[in-house]
């Protein structure tokens, strides 16, 4: 985060299963709740292990001034991998997220899967 002075300030974020950094996996996107200056709840977008897959996962966090902790899962099981995707609060202050490309043959890249879908 970004402090008074303009300075960075860098905080822990406790998430349910461990992050993986992989290619381009990670933490992926964080995008502030509107009411985030009254609550510090946020959302993220994340890659981890699932048995030998990576997946992704969008999570409600809530930041306490000391770190960012997981509270909820809102969307879980997003197979995904390389430039695994985006999140972000819409004009209509809707969250969408963007899956990104995964490395799966095995799932077709349409409308209605996960790869190459996006949904607000």
């Amino acid at each position: 985060m970004i402090d008074a002075d303009g300075g960075l300030e860098r905080y822990d974020v406790r998430t349910s299963d461990p992050v993986v950094h992989d290619g381009g996996s990670g933490l992926m996107g964080l995008a502030l709740a509107e009411d985030f200056g009254d609550t510090g709840n946020a959302y993220i977008y994340y890659t981890y292990a699932a048995d030998s897959e990576l997946m992704n996962r969008i999570a409600e966090v809530n930041y306490d001034g000391t770190a960012w902790g997981e509270t909820r899962v809102l969307l879980d099981d997003i197979p995904g991998h390389q430039l695994g995707g985006r999140l972000a609060i819409g004009p209509d202050m809707n969250l969408c997220a963007n899956a990104g490309w995964v490395t799966t043959t095995t799932i077709p890249r349409t409308s209605t899967t996960w790869p190459g879908r996006s949904s607000g």
